[in-house]
């Protein structure tokens, strides 16, 4: 792992991004940088594959990228995804991190109610299938979502180019 970049969460209270533990990082810097891909009609797949292949958990961006694809074709409502470098979560991100947080603990109930918020039933019996994967995929690798992050946490992510949580690859 030679180009490991250390990722030091500042100690600013207002950054919740910076305070995530990898894991959550991870799927949210996903999510984002898939929504900015879409807003600027490009391909998301080849920033998920090198960003979830460096981390060892490259089946983790085909589940990411079928999920958002099939939230975009069939959602009922405007998801609010952020940019990529914003320090605050919106609310529909925090909701993507619980849906997947409760999909790796096995709770299928909360996970798929959680996508009934913004899917049609049809939508969230696909969805669910992608999001299953992806938890299954990132917690055999270690990426245990936490239902809370602690703060202040320095951990390591294989990202190009980024020196913070939330920052931009070059």
């Amino acid at each position: 792992m030679q180009n490991v970049v250390p990722l030091h969460a500042p100690e600013e209270s207002h950054n919740e991004v910076a305070a995530l533990e990898p894991a959550s990082w991870l799927v949210l810097w996903g999510l984002r940088h898939w929504a900015l891909c879409h807003r600027q009609e490009q391909s998301a797949w080849p920033m998920l594959n090198d960003l979830f292949g460096r981390n060892e958990v490259g089946a983790a961006a085909f589940s990411l990228n079928g999920l958002m694809q099939i939230t975009a074709l069939t959602t009922k409502r405007s998801l609010d995804v952020r940019c990529p470098a914003c320090p605050k979560m919106s609310d529909d991100e925090r909701l993507m991190l619980r849906a997947v947080c409760a999909a790796q603990n096995g709770d299928i109930g909360s996970a798929r109610g959680i996508l009934r918020d913004w899917l049609p039933e049809t939508a969230v019996r696909m969805a669910s299938h992608m999001i299953f994967g992806l938890a299954d995929i990132l917690a055999e690798a270690g990426f245990k979502l936490q239902p809370a992050a602690a703060p202040g946490d320095v951990w390591r992510l294989q990202v190009h180019g980024a020196d913070r949580p939330g920052a931009q690859p070059t």
